[in-house]
């Protein structure tokens, strides 16, 4: 199926009709635009990424356990009321198991009640799998080449989570050509407002990293819209920049691969103008807890 509109909606009522909907959305191969009203407030969201649930709840790796880690998590998120929560990827083990996908989501059961958490995907899960687990389908789709993509949007600002995995379970990742091709198109409307690119995918050119991160950066290039690219993948904690985009590397709930690096997750404001941004280590390195930074974007 093409990646591009129905010639007989128009972006602009695609995208008044999708403001209808609301709530936890996930699903396959699909687009979702959810609405978010602004609050006069920057965005409060939770970033989590490399949550790793499996479904045996004692699993561990490094001495870390990845399902008291996101318990803590969670128990930390339900204290500060966020607006949301964004999981940018590998939330299972190793393969996306249907059981990993069951015990996250009983996991994520009392955050759900209270706010709308969003999950794209990583090269430890299993689209199919991931599917079964937390497809709630809606009238308003499009397809991109077997790709899940979100469309978050808030009156002053759009955030978009888009799908990396390529193969489960081996480590690098890609957009591809209909993805890329739609994110082009999406970029190009006039709509003014920032715009904030989630993936679970590295930006660097190893062989473990997102694939063609050039060519998403050619993309964006001539958008100054587009302020920042949020991401997991490496277990680290970092801000860096590329050709003025901020890029927001998300630790790991689950475990982390250097002892130097913290486990945990970002307390995030996101204004149309500035981020904000709050360190929750629960494990790991915790020398930098509560470290707050603030980022102007371009």
């Amino acid at each position: 199926m093409s990646d591009k509109f129905s010639s007989n909606v128009t972006r602009k009522e695609f995208i008044h009709q999708a403001a209808k909907i609301g709530g936890f959305i996930l699903s396959y191969g699909v687009i979702h635009h959810v609405p978010l009203r602004a609050q006069n407030s920057p965005f409060h969201v939770a970033l989590l990424a490399d949550t790793h649930i499996a479904a045996y709840k004692n699993e561990q790796y490094r001495g870390f356990y990845p399902a008291k880690n996101l318990e803590k998590v969670v128990n930390q998120v339900s204290g500060i009321h966020p607006e949301a929560m964004i999981i940018t990827g590998d939330v299972a083990r190793l393969s996306g198991e249907l059981g990993d996908y069951a015990a996250i989501q009983q996991q994520l059961q009392p955050l759900k009640e209270k706010m709308p958490v969003f999950m794209a995907l990583g090269n430890h899960d299993d689209r199919n799998n991931f599917n079964k687990t937390f497809d709630q389908k809606t009238q308003y789709q499009q397809e991109i080449n077997n790709k899940h993509v979100l469309v978050i949007d808030r009156e002053d600002i759009r955030i978009l989570l888009l799908d990396s995995l390529m193969f489960v379970n081996i480590t690098p990742g890609l957009l591809g050509r209909q993805q890329r091709e739609w994110l082009k198109d999406y970029l190009d409307d006039k709509d003014k407002r920032p715009v904030f690119l989630f993936v679970h995918h590295t930006l660097n050119d190893g062989d473990g990293d997102l694939l063609d991160a050039d060519r998403l950066f050619n993309i964006i290039s001539g958008h100054k819209k587009v302020k920042a690219i949020f991401f997991g993948h490496s277990h680290v904690y970092s801000i860096s920049e590329r050709n003025k985009v901020k890029l927001i590397n998300i630790p790991a709930v689950g475990y982390n691969f250097i002892d130097s690096q913290p486990v945990g997750w970002l307390e995030a404001r996101i204004g149309a103008d500035s981020g904000e941004f709050i360190l929750h280590a629960i494990d790991g390195n915790q020398v930098n807890d509560g470290e707050r930074k603030v980022v102007k974007w371009r």
